[in-house]
C-alpha cells in the first residue's frame, strides 16, 4: 500500500499527465487554424465599391478554446507543483505551517528566504530549504519557467489567456477580375485580419492560396510573443524536473 507522500507526487505526475492532454489539443487545434482564414469578396457599403477581405471569421470559437486549453494545461502544471511541494514537506518537514502549502514562488529570492525562514523550513528541512532557494530559484532571475507558470495560473483564475494569431505569410491567393486576367498576392501578415484591398467590380476568388500560422502569448502576458506550444513543452519539462527533484531529496 502507497504511503500518503507517495500519493501526493503520483497526484503530481497524473496532473502533468492531464496537462499533456491538453497540449496535445491545443496542439491540435492550432494545426487546423489555416484552415479558418478565408478570402471573400465584399461590397464597400460607403463606396459601392468591391474590396477582397481576407483573414479569419470572426464567428471562429478557435482563439475561445485555445485559451481554455492554454489556461488548463498551465493550471495542471501549477497543481503538480503544489502537489509534490506537499509531498516533500510531508516526507521533511512536520513544522511548517498551513499557508506554506503552495509551491513557494516569490518576486525576489529575498521573499522566497523570508516565507521558508517563516516556516522554520530552513531548521526542520534544510536540504529542501536549499533545493528551493538555490536549485529550483522560483523567482525572478532563477527559473523564469516557474516563475512564468505561477503568473499565468494567476491571471487564469481572472481572465482568459487569450493567445495572438502572428500569422506570418500568405501565398499563392489569386483573384480574377472580370475580363478574366489573373492576379496573384503574396502578403507578409502581422494579424489575424481582416486584410482588405480594392479590386475591380465583379472580380472572383480564383485561389485561397496558404497561410503560416504561428500562435504566441499576447501582450502584457509572461513570455509574451514566444511561440505558445514550445513555452507549454518548457514549462512541463521544467515541472517534470522540479517534482522529480522534490521527490529525490
Amino acid at each position: 500500500m502507497s504511503s500518503p507522500i507517495d500519493e501526493q507526487f503520483r497526484a503530481a505526475r497524473l496532473k502533468i499527465k492531464r496537462a499533456n492532454k491538453h497540449i496535445a489539443e491545443a496542439e491540435a487545434r492550432i494545426s487546423i487554424l489555416p484552415n479558418e482564414y478565408a478570402a471573400r469578396i465584399q461590397v464597400d457599403p460607403q463606396s459601392g465599391n468591391d474590396f477582397l477581405e481576407y483573414g479569419i471569421s470572426q464567428e471562429s470559437e478557435h482563439i475561445g478554446d485555445l485559451a481554455l486549453m492554454i489556461g488548463d494545461a498551465v493550471h495542471n502544471l501549477k497543481c503538480a507543483l503544489d502537489y509534490a511541494w506537499i509531498g516533500a514537506l510531508m516526507k521533511h518537514s512536520t513544522t511548517a505551517p498551513k499557508k506554506l502549502y503552495k509551491f513557494p514562488v516569490y518576486p525576489t529570492r529575498e521573499l522566497l528566504e523570508q516565507a521558508l525562514t517563516g516556516g522554520k523550513i530552513h531548521e526542520s528541512a534544510p536540504g529542501l530549504y536549499d533545493l528551493i532557494v538555490s536549485e529550483i530559484q522560483p523567482y525572478d532571475g532563477g527559473d523564469s519557467s516557474v516563475r512564468a507558470i505561477h503568473k499565468l495560473d494567476r491571471r487564469d483564475k481572472h481572465t482568459l489567456l487569450v493567445p495572438l494569431l502572428n500569422v506570418t505569410f500568405l501565398h499563392g491567393l489569386q483573384v480574377q477580375n472580370p475580363g478574366g486576367d489573373v492576379h496573384s498576392l503574396d502578403w507578409a501578415l502581422t494579424k489575424p485580419g481582416p486584410y482588405r484591398i480594392e479590386v475591380l467590380k465583379g472580380s472572383k476568388i480564383k485561389d485561397q492560396g496558404q497561410v503560416a500560422v504561428t500562435v504566441v502569448f499576447n501582450q502584457g502576458m509572461p513570455a509574451h510573443d514566444a511561440n505558445v506550444l514550445s513555452v507549454l513543452s518548457q514549462f512541463r519539462q521544467a515541472t517534470i524536473s522540479v517534482v522529480e527533484l522534490l521527490q529525490g531529496i
